[in-house]
């Protein structure tokens, strides 16, 4: 069984519940159907009911696009009046800001403002599965992002002594996310992700993912601080290098501080490009240590002090064996020590 996927385009029609008595599937006040002849979409995680679906077909036979608004009850509720309307549906755009507007009530977009938020929607997909339903395998490509919109998720690892056994981790639910980290790190997918129940899924593919984390700096705070966590928590010195492999972001929401610290504590090896106003720079890094730098006139101690202080800009790493003469003789951890004393400096 495939997933299903409902791309958020505006469908020829609505029906809305305009009066709600205690209706036994469960209809609430504004629940909508989605409608795109001849397929209906229900309210998620809503059945469909067939005595209302048969009023509505009444309802669609009299549509007219120059008056298209019809009203009529479900003939099964009269002590308990459940009363629906069809509506042409809005465009593409009033759907998007619908869709801004449920956003804003998951923690992660809370500190995003309504630009933001309206950029995001036109980018997402709802996906459905059914309970047992298979949503992301190890080895898998990363391809999305993924936000539990209803319902949950059981994400698995592989027993490291037994080949076919597969150990759950942890149970995910309702705004919890997953599918970040091989989207920010271009490794597959390092878990299974099985469905726990029926479950709905908002869905960001790798594009918009990108798109999403380089536009928005709170957003991109949080991802790269998830991302640190994971290897301050990965003991595994390989696999924290994975982690960092291919990371790329926004100076303006992770300082270079931040970003060595990262390298530092996973003892990465490769090269830190750099793309700020004056021009571009690079940073060689040999597990976890700062071997050179070159920024304009400036170079290796001068050059990282120069770039400590630049506060726009982009990142992208590039993991690399090659092997480089060290001609930064500090430390790193004094490196970034006295660079703390540097911005200080250059705050006052």
């Amino acid at each position: 069984m495939t997933d299903k996927e409902y791309p958020c385009e505006g469908p020829q029609l609505r029906l809305e519940v305009i009066e709600a008595g205690k209706c036994p599937l469960g209809y609430q006040l504004k629940d909508q159907f989605r409608i795109s002849y001849p397929a209906i979409y229900p309210p998620i995680n809503k059945p469909m009911c067939f005595l209302a679906l048969t009023k509505a077909n009444e309802a669609l036979d009299k549509y007219d696009s120059k008056n298209p608004e019809a009203c009529f009850s479900c003939p099964s509720c009269f002590e308990n009046k459940v009363t629906f309307q069809l509506f042409e549906a809005p465009k593409n755009n009033e759907i998007h800001t619908q869709i801004a507007d449920q956003l804003k009530g998951f923690s992660l977009f809370r500190l995003m403002n309504n630009s933001e938020l309206n950029n995001i929607a036109k980018d997402i997909h709802l996906k459905k599965f059914e309970q047992d339903q298979q949503i992301i395998d190890i080895g898998d490509p990363g391809e999305n992002f993924y936000i539990i919109h209803m319902g949950a998720v059981d994400i698995y690892a592989k027993d490291k002594n037994e080949e076919d056994k597969y150990n759950r981790l942890i149970t995910l639910g309702p705004e919890d996310c997953f599918g970040e980290m091989s989207l920010l790190t271009e490794e597959p997918c390092s878990t299974r992700v099985i469905a726990n129940t029926k479950t709905t899924l908002l869905a960001l593919n790798k594009s918009a993912f990108h798109r999403m984390i380089q536009e928005s700096q709170a957003i991109n705070k949080y991802f790269f601080g998830l991302l640190a966590n994971r290897i301050k928590t990965t003991n595994d010195k390989v696999s924290q290098q994975k982690l960092v492999g291919g990371i790329a972001g926004s100076l303006s929401a992770l300082s270079l501080v931040e970003i060595i610290q990262i390298f530092k504590s996973s003892a990465s090896t490769g090269i830190l490009h750099l793309k700020v106003p004056i021009e571009d720079a690079i940073i060689n890094i040999c597990g976890g240590e700062i071997y050179s730098a070159k920024f304009g006139k400036f170079t290796n101690e001068e050059a990282f002090f120069e770039l400590v202080k630049q506060k726009d800009g982009e990142f992208q790493f590039q993991r690399t064996d090659v092997e480089i003469e060290r001609e930064i003789k500090i430390p790193t951890t004094g490196l970034l020590m006295e660079s703390m004393r540097v911005m200080d400096e250059n705050n006052t």
